[in-house]
């Protein structure tokens, strides 16, 4: 027999069917942007290691459980089916208790990833060569987009360990800077032993280049990544509180309406 659903029930149904289906195109969303992550993860290989692969991979889990989630919200909605609406509610309060733990993780480890991204970022910068790399490809696209050179300034280029990539002769073109908050140094002193033995060639040893370093304008920005993360995990919080609450109440109904029939 199925089951008659008061006007209130009634209510409680399309609001949790409606709930059901925005957070299953929020985990579509949440899949894509995890794909989305694999494919340009190789080309920030060298500065997150496989954590990045990790934790892009984790993202693609995340959407593809939500959907799955969901859906079968969806179905236990529409079908009024108790008992998966039971298992819906509590995948639902697992899902949530994740995601927070996940962001007291990320608050209490945030340190330690902006250091762990220092330490590849002046690795990479150190190394740099002319040689086309994942670490080149990424420090001259940091260098152009925040019109920057080095990690805290240009003087990160200097032959400071008395070791001269001999490829190396002068700062990366990315470095150089035609507007305001520029020095002019001679570049002879990036790599003196590749001067010294003329290996620099037709290399202009005098350039202009942008004093500030990059890693603040690294850091500010996955910052307001975070906080934008944050906010939108906030909100995706607060919404499956509510579907939570609406389950609970859905399900009360179905089983209130059966006590009705079978009385």
């Amino acid at each position: 027999m199925a089951t008659e659903l008061s006007c209130g029930a009634k209510c409680f149904r399309i609001l949790f069917i409606i709930l059901n289906s925005l957070f299953f195109l929020i985990g579509l969303a949440i899949l894509a942007l995890g794909i989305w992550l694999l494919v340009i993860g190789s080309n920030l290989s060298f500065l997150t290691g496989n954590s990045y692969a990790s934790g892009a991979a984790v993202v693609v889990v995340i959407g593809v459980v939500t959907a799955i989630i969901c859906l079968l919200g969806c179905v236990a909605g529409i079908a009024l089916r108790k008992v998966l609406l039971v298992v819906f509610l509590l995948f639902l309060v697992l899902l949530l208790v994740l995601e927070i733990a996940a962001a007291v993780l990320g608050f209490v480890f945030r340190a330690q990833a902006n250091d762990y991204v220092r330490t590849n970022f002046e690795s990479a910068v150190k190394g740099y060569t002319n040689a086309t790399t994942d670490a080149t490809i990424f420090v001259n696209a940091v260098q152009n987009l925040f019109k920057c050179c080095g990690v805290d300034n240009y003087t990160d280029y200097f032959n400071t360990n008395g070791v001269c990539n001999i490829s190396r002769c002068s700062f990366p073109g990315s470095c150089a800077c035609t507007g305001a908050g520029c020095v002019t140094f001679n570049s002879s002193q990036v790599c003196p032993a590749a001067w010294n033995n003329n290996a620099c060639g037709n290399f202009q040893p005098q350039q202009t280049v942008y004093k500030q370093g990059c890693y603040a304008f690294v850091t500010n920005n996955l910052d307001n990544v975070g906080y934008v993360v944050g906010g939108i995990g906030i909100v995706f919080g607060v919404l499956e509180i509510v579907a939570i609450l609406v389950s609970c109440g859905l399900i009360y109904c179905i089983w209130n309406s059966e006590k009705e029939v079978s009385v």
